[in-house]
């Protein structure tokens, strides 16, 4: 037996102007705060915020708008978590982890502010927490020394979007 399938005709269109920049006071965040923005004119439910930092564009993300309070606050559809580019090696008692396999460089997507975590025991208590401090090469420097000793960990990157950062509405209707 054969079911019919009805489709939707999807529009998707940049929208013209906009102004404004925008921040995200915590990436664990949905909330997205704008300064100059007009979110209640230029944007609806549905459709997508880009969010574009200029100088790192690896760290650039697309979300779909689920509210809009007001001119400068809107919510997304998730945090700004990301998993980052190849692995993270550490060492007990040192502030300094290696991060290696990576396709670009760290400097592409890793910068000075942002937060990065990892799982070094397969439970959620075991989630260890840096801000990093600097970033050299494939060397990242840490906030506070590493708890244990590990190689090859999956990591996530937090971003730090708290300085303001370029964006895009793209309008998305079906």
């Amino acid at each position: 037996e054969l079911t019919e399938v009805v489709r939707n005709e999807l529009s998707i269109a940049v929208a013209n102007a906009v102004s404004g920049t925008v921040a995200v006071a915590n990436s664990y965040n949905t909330q997205v705060t704008g300064t100059g923005t007009n979110f209640t004119a230029n944007a609806t439910v549905g459709d997508m915020i880009v969010v574009t930092d200029g100088t790192y564009p690896l760290r650039s993300f697309a979300k779909v708008i689920k509210t809009i309070d007001s001119a400068t606050v809107m919510n997304v559809e998730s945090n700004f978590l990301y998993v980052g580019q190849g692995r993270v090696t550490t060492n007990a008692g040192n502030n300094q982890v290696v991060i290696s396999a990576n396709s670009n460089t760290i400097g592409d997507f890793l910068k000075t502010g942002d937060t990065i975590r990892f799982n070094v025991g397969n439970t959620a208590a075991n989630i260890e927490t840096y801000q990093i401090t600097v970033g050299s090469g494939n060397t990242l420097t840490l906030n506070n020394v590493a708890n244990t000793s590990n190689t090859e960990l999956v990591y996530h990157v937090v971003p730090d979007y708290t300085a303001a950062v370029a964006h895009t509405i793209i309008k998305v209707s079906v």
